[in-house]
């Protein structure tokens, strides 16, 4: 990108910040501040639908959304925290970090303001001006959720699920970077009894043979962090390809969990990209179940999707394949699904 327009963007997210804040300022004034115990908490890696489900959760009475509270770019107060992993923070369930309890108290409580969109819309500003409880959509937090469930009584925690193909293919398709190396103390502690899977796993965090293995890793600590918590599992686990293909029976699983019914509001949402689409599905202004489901195919080598499914089934988790949809029978083994 052009240094003029690093410039520009620059300019546009220093005063959407701004504006947002004075928002925000006067939202508490208007609205007060929400309650933890109303709080609705979103995790999945990036690129699994998690933007997608907190739009259809934000059509909620009441509730406005907080995006990516761990973004260290976004939200300032983050810097200061400690969190080993990061941007895939792990804290195992029993030990302590007060900050980071006291930053997410505040942030289920709709004490925070940072990221927000650049363009905003008067819907948008109206509900968040009127709005005191949350939907809280992290895409850094899967390794947190046995923590934070230990630590807080929000209302509902949904865990989103997506084919590691999809979502990696989507991931090197934005040209996302990350550093693997940050997770070598997270693989030597989950997998030390099992020296090969460890060895192996090290290996892709030094010597990565393809772009998709280091990847691949991030998606498998994701969701093995989680899913390995004692069953049954707090939070509803929403799987990515049932709410395309089945979304109207899947809509009403994830809604029944919190004890409410779905809206006209929210089944119109659900028809439409998320704002975090690519430029070309939100053009079409509809989605296309078909395609979603084997765009990956298209994407990626076949020796990609075997190097990625090789990883996966590294640490236990079969359930997704080279089929598009995951083996629910294998995957209610680990994870609470409707």
């Amino acid at each position: 990108m052009p240094v003029i327009d690093r410039n520009v963007s620059a300019i546009k997210r220093l005063f959407a910040r701004e504006f947002w804040w004075i928002v925000y300022t006067i939202s508490r004034l208007i609205a007060g501040s929400g309650s933890e115990a109303d709080a609705i908490v979103i995790s999945g890696s990036s690129r699994s639908g998690t933007t997608w489900l907190m739009e259809i959760l934000e059509t909620l009475r009441g509730y406005r959304s907080i995006f990516e509270p761990l973004n260290r770019e976004w939200y300032k107060e983050v810097r200061n925290i400690h969190l080993e992993g990061y941007p895939r923070p792990y804290i195992p369930p029993d030990v302590e970090n007060p900050d980071l309890e006291n930053y997410l108290g505040r942030v289920f409580q709709g004490k925070v303001s940072g990221h927000v969109e650049l363009r905003p819309r008067l819907k948008t500003i109206f509900k968040f001006l009127t709005s005191p409880k949350v939907v809280v959509k992290f895409i850094r937090a899967n390794r947190l959720l046995p923590w934070i469930y230990n630590r807080f009584r929000v209302r509902a925690i949904y865990l989103m699920i997506r084919h590691p193909c999809a979502t990696i293919a989507s991931q090197l398709n934005i040209g996302w970077r990350i550093d693997p190396r940050v997770w070598t103390p997270v693989v030597k502690e989950l997998f030390n009894h099992d020296p090969d899977v460890r060895d192996e796993l090290l290996r892709i965090i030094k010597r990565p043979e393809d772009p998709v293995e280091p990847w691949a890793l991030m998606w498998a600590l994701d969701y093995y962090i989680p899913l390995s918590m004692p069953r049954p599992h707090p939070w509803y686990t929403v799987v990515y390809e049932k709410l395309l293909l089945d979304g109207e029976s899947e809509l009403g699983n994830i809604f029944r969990w919190i004890g409410e019914t779905p809206s006209d509001a929210a089944y119109a949402r659900l028809a439409r990209p998320s704002s975090a689409a690519n430029k070309s599905v939100r053009k079409v202004g509809e989605i296309n179940p078909s395609d979603q489901l084997i765009k990956w195919k298209r994407s990626l080598s076949l020796d990609q999707i075997k190097r990625i499914l090789r990883i996966t089934e590294l640490v236990g988790l079969t359930f997704y394949t080279e089929s598009e949809e995951p083996d629910y029978v294998e995957l209610a083994k680990w994870s609470r699904v409707g």
